[in-house]
């Protein structure tokens, strides 16, 4: 497992505490879960996209294909 350091403003790290202190958890797994979770909307997001371009192109895809 890797390391990171992230700078970010004093105000960002106090509200990101809140939401940690009000879940029970630290700092660091808050980040950790907002992590998981931005990257699995990014695969999302792009699973999306390529269904819609092979959908789009379905005709042209079926026409090369004979």
């Amino acid at each position: 497992m890797g390391t990171i350091t992230v700078t970010v403003p004093d105000e960002h790290l106090t509200r990101l505490a809140q939401r940690a202190r009000d879940r029970g958890i630290t700092v660091e797994d808050m980040v950790r879960l907002s992590l998981n979770d931005l990257l699995a909307k990014t695969d999302e997001a792009f699973n999306q996209v390529v269904d819609r371009v092979l959908e789009k192109n379905k005709t042209l895809y079926e026409r090369l294909a004979r």
